[in-house]
């Protein structure tokens, strides 16, 4: 059967519907962004598959290139349409750079193919019934419509044998496992032996964490000190500040590493805070990305991390804090909202093999406020304790998909101290400064 078009019935808004040129364009562009993307797609989505006959053909070139180990951009793919007709009517090589300009995010590229796989499937399923009304009027009495039914069936079946949801056998995800162990684990210390331990060597690519705390106990603090760890170990990530500014972030980075307390820049009354902190400035690299943030909804925090991941090949993502993220729905409930940017969260970790710290506020009651959806989409989830006072703190592990539970210290022995200078948290063991 032909996969293009031709019966009377595939016009106006039926043949609208059953075609997605937008995301066929966002997806192209998206693996010119980052090839990683194709290989994301490329198990279930062919050539063949997209409705526009130009968007196929660039996508089997982007196929030859990749699977000979080169990088697919539009330079590179400018020798393949030199003398190409098809693509000379939307504008030549010009048109290449335009699907690379139409990558709004990578993280719903595997979406886009999905939507283009599941379209082509359906105008499969138009084509079928065409062909059987037509085998219904060719054959009259001639053909028993047990055999045409049977014909009918074939397709149908050879349809669902694509595997469109991605079914795999118990061999194949076994052997997933063997080519997962022959590639180096990506683990990332948050500079907190404590804690590191109990998360089972430090932070992993494509998990989440979670860290909630009663307001003013730290948890900002917290995020800070693990953030600033991992600038000091040169780990690309992302600072999404919601709430504390990056500017008063940075104020206590700096304090800690001159050893003195961020209320100087308040209160101004040691005259060597400039000089010691021109002298942190000029030692800090790139490592840290901040994103000043407030009231930023759900959608511009996907953005402002698929920008981060395009254009600076971050390894994680800290968010303070997760009930400041907006965009509830008028109909959504505040729970549905939060459990949705939870989740959310937690798929882009997943697709995107990126760490991702998340804080959130706990009431007075000791219950997440906004439900328990960051809990529950959480592959570890603490809670910071500590008597607004007092320098000793611990992390109760509520949730844990692949440890042990285990705390970091307890009420009696603290396994964080809060140190003054900055201020920052370190482990009982290391010496303040």
């Amino acid at each position: 059967m032909s996969d293009v078009i031709t019966h009377p019935a595939f016009t106006g808004q039926e043949h609208y519907a059953l075609t997605a040129y937008e995301a066929e364009k966002s997806l192209l562009g998206a693996i010119f962004a980052n090839n990683k993307t194709f290989k994301r797609v490329s198990s279930f989505l062919g050539p063949e598959h997209f409705a526009d006959p130009v968007h196929g053909k660039i996508y089997e070139a982007v196929t030859t290139l990749v699977r000979k180990g080169r990088v697919a951009t539009p330079v590179s793919l400018a020798n393949f349409f030199e003398t190409d007709a098809l693509l000379q009517e939307v504008g030549g090589t010009a048109y290449l750079a335009e699907l690379a300009a139409s990558a709004v995010t990578i993280i719903n590229a595997e979406e886009y193919g999905r939507i283009v796989y599941d379209l082509f499937l359906k105008r499969r399923l138009l084509l079928i019934s065409d062909e059987l009304k037509a085998s219904i009027a060719d054959s009259h009495l001639a053909t028993p419509a047990d055999e045409i039914a049977s014909g009918t069936i074939n397709h149908l079946q050879e349809l669902v044998s694509r595997g469109f949801r991605g079914f795999k056998t118990k061999r194949q995800v076994a052997e997933g496992l063997v080519a997962e162990l022959a590639r180096p684990r990506e683990t990332f210390s948050t500079g907190l032996e404590t804690l590191d331990k109990v998360m089972g060597g430090g932070m992993f690519a494509g998990r989440m964490y979670g860290f909630a705390a009663r307001k003013k106990v730290g948890k900002t603090i917290l995020l800070g000190t693990v953030s600033h760890n991992l600038a000091l170990a040169c780990v690309p990530h992302l600072f999404i500040a919601m709430e504390t500014p990056a500017a008063e972030i940075e104020q206590r980075n700096a304090a800690r590493e001159k050893g003195f307390n961020s209320v100087k820049f308040l209160s101004r009354d040691e005259e060597r805070v400039p000089e010691w902190v021109s002298e942190y400035a000029v030692r800090q690299g790139d490592s840290t990305l901040y994103e000043d943030a407030p009231s930023a909804t759900l959608d511009q925090v996907r953005g402002m991390i698929a920008r981060a991941v395009v254009t600076r090949g971050i390894k994680g993502v800290v968010l303070d804090y997760w009930q400041l993220v907006k965009g509830k729905a008028p109909q959504e409930t505040e729970e549905y909202h939060l459990r949705t940017v939870a989740q959310t969260l937690a798929d882009i970790a997943r697709k995107e093999s990126l760490f991702i710290l998340v804080a959130a506020q706990v009431n007075q009651d000791g219950n997440t406020r906004g439900g328990e959806g960051l809990k529950l989409a959480c592959d570890q989830y603490y809670t910071l304790h500590r008597e607004k006072d007092a320098f000793g703190a611990w992390l109760e592990m509520e949730e844990s998909r692949y440890t042990m539970y285990r705390n970091v210290g307890t009420d009696a022995v603290p396994g964080l101290l809060l140190d003054k200078h900055g201020p920052h948290f370190r482990t009982p063991d290391e010496e303040a400064n």
